[in-house]
């Protein structure tokens, strides 16, 4: 029983005795662990089995398979039988319990080195790698009929830049593709990690752009061993696994101080019945691992998107909305600071000029209301606002004197102008009255958010 905090024990395996480093690490088509040799294979359930090759073991020629690991060989099963295919290109052998068979008519080509190889249709697939000083961009294929190796024709404007060393997986008749290694032309950095992601339609035969990677993800490019646990692509490292889900654009990264402690990146792994097998170095012996996958639930997982956020249609209007009403804000501001500047303003309380301003009394706003309205006020009319009451002339015409000269020394006192906001005139309509008419237009102050919206 799995207790909450404890591991089940990593089982370690010893693999068969006189085990030479001249092996293919695999996977059987029951979905075990296989070891290939020259002379025949390995194969482990509860304890390991041998199956020799017999006669057919010497039909090969050996200066073919020299250095016979899964440095050289990338080995890729069906139902039926394990294919191994040359690093970089190029030899194409089918290993069965009869033996291993050659299936092309090619050469050793060196030319795609760490590409992303897969099956497809029953079908060999190498997408990018490096060769010959240069990486590709390309995809290639196996023409199982020939036995030759052919690029592979796309209808795709966009290619994206070539690689080595990604992060891939095969899903729903798409090739996803993340990250990876190049050396860009107009970069000085060598072999560096690019940031971007893709898939490849096997069926429409073009690339679509995925966007940029989060730059959070603890994984930039595949340099050890993966597998593939509930059809998401898992890579280990020594401390952690991580999980790229490309159906949902998340990663998951479980970590633990040595989690897979002595794994052997140079050789595949692989997982059945929620268990991952793989190669461990230790104390110089090398073992067959068998990890719980239960184990993971222990651990606290850390979710990352796997691009960066898209900015949706939506959030770009608002984006340009806001833009548009900072701009055009701003713009009323200076509008209104023009409008304002060098009027003669009031409000309820004060008359304003510029940065300056002084209180106005009740009656002195009523006047100057009035002159907002209309340039000019006859005696009458400035007699009701100045008293109620019934003076005889003489007394209203000091009061009206008195009253318009302290309006003219506060117009003067705040726009530092010598002369008078409001003069005496002769009544142009009757030459017996006079009159009192301003010098200067006066406006009522508009507050900034009336005149924003001020056509």
């Amino acid at each position: 029983m799995l207790l909450l905090g404890t591991f089940l024990t990593a089982q370690e395996i010893q693999l068969p005795k006189d085990l030479s480093e001249e092996y293919v690490f695999a996977q059987s088509q029951e979905g075990y662990p296989k070891i290939i040799t020259k002379n025949g294979y390995y194969q482990f359930k509860i304890n390991w089995t041998y199956k020799d090759f017999g006669s057919i073991k010497n039909t090969l020629n050996n200066e073919i398979l020299k250095s016979f690991n899964n440095q050289n060989f990338i080995a890729l099963k069906d139902s039926i039988k394990t294919t191994l295919i040359l690093s970089g290109g190029g030899h194409v052998f089918s290993q069965s319990h009869k033996g291993i068979k050659k299936e092309d008519s090619s050469v050793e080509q060196k030319n795609q080195f760490n590409a992303s190889v897969f099956l497809y249709n029953n079908q060999i697939y190498m997408y990018g790698g490096y060769g010959f000083w240069s990486f590709k961009d390309y995809i290639t294929f196996f023409d199982n009929a020939t036995g030759q190796w052919e690029i592979l024709k796309t209808k795709s404007k966009y290619i994206p830049q070539a690689r080595w060393k990604a992060i891939y997986q095969v899903l729903n008749e798409k090739l996803y593709v993340l990250g990876g290694r190049n050396s860009p032309k107009e970069s000085a950095n060598k072999d560096m990690n690019l940031k971007d992601s893709f898939y490849f339609d096997l069926i429409e035969k073009n690339f679509v752009n995925l966007g940029e990677i989060n730059p959070k993800i603890p994984l930039k490019y595949s340099y050890g061993p993966s597998v593939i646990i509930n059809n998401k692509k898992a890579y280990l490292e020594k401390d952690q696994i991580i999980f790229f889900d490309f159906k949902k654009d998340s990663a998951v990264s479980y970590f633990k101080k040595n989690l897979f402690e002595g794994i052997d990146i140079q050789r595949p792994a692989f997982e059945h019945l929620d268990t991952i097998y793989y190669i461990k170095h230790k104390k110089n012996t090398s073992f067959l691992v068998q990890f719980p996958v239960s184990n993971l639930n222990n651990l606290k997982p850390v979710f990352y998107s796997m691009f960066l956020k898209k900015k949706v249609a939506s959030q770009v209007a608002l984006g340009a909305l806001s833009v548009f009403l900072i701009c055009w804000i701003i713009f009323k501001l200076f509008a209104y600071k023009d409008f304002i500047k060098g009027l003669v303003l009031f409000d309820k309380k004060r008359i304003y000029y510029g940065k300056e301003s002084f209180f106005l009394s009740e009656k002195q706003l009523l006047l100057i209301r009035h002159f907002e309205k209309k340039n000019q006020i006859s005696t009458i009319e400035i007699n009701k606002i100045i008293s109620s009451k019934k003076y005889v002339k003489s007394h209203f015409t000091l009061l009206r004197t008195d009253f318009i000269k302290e309006i003219n020394v506060i117009y003067k006192s705040v726009t530092n102008r010598g002369s008078n906001l409001i003069e005496e005139a002769q009544d142009p309509l009757d030459n017996r009255y006079k009159i009192y008419r301003v010098t200067n237009q006066v406006f009522q102050k508009e507050s900034f958010f009336s005149f924003l919206f001020k056509s």
